[in-house]
């Protein structure tokens, strides 16, 4: 499940800010939460900038529980330079959540800096959520 907000659009270009929630199968090549989030932004950073280079500043990179589930966070700042896009950063929230049942819950933030007041929602979605089989 998605939700996303349109931050820009230039010439049909559009830069959104994005809060996804998901599921990951094992075999997406996770061993545990804190490589299930090291893949996961090691992805991200290399996919949705048009093969501009991407700089990542961890604001944190640590174990946390959901709902009493083992999880791991990455917060990080990207920075980017993308033709046509204004915005030059943007703060990134990946979440995995082991969901004790080989697979594990994925949670996915992308905010850009012109949009800060989409934060605050952000990582309210993340204090809210719950893990159900």
């Amino acid at each position: 499940m998605i939700q996303s907000v349109e931050v820009e659009n230039n010439k049909g270009q559009a830069w959104l800010a994005a809060v996804l929630v998901g599921q990951l199968m094992a075999g997406d090549g996770f061993f545990s939460p804190e490589d299930g989030a090291a893949i996961v932004v090691r992805c991200v950073s290399g996919t949705f900038y048009g093969g501009s280079e991407v700089t990542r500043a961890d604001q944190k990179n640590e174990a946390l529980s959901v709902d009493g589930h083992e999880a791991w966070v990455i917060e990080s700042e990207l920075s980017f330079d993308v033709p046509g896009v204004k915005a030059k950063s943007e703060l990134l929230i990946v979440v995995i959540v082991d969901t004790g049942d080989g697979s594990a819950g994925l949670f996915y933030a992308s905010i850009p800096e012109n949009a800060p007041q989409l934060v605050g929602p952000a990582r309210a979605a993340l204090a809210a959520l719950k893990v159900e089989h």
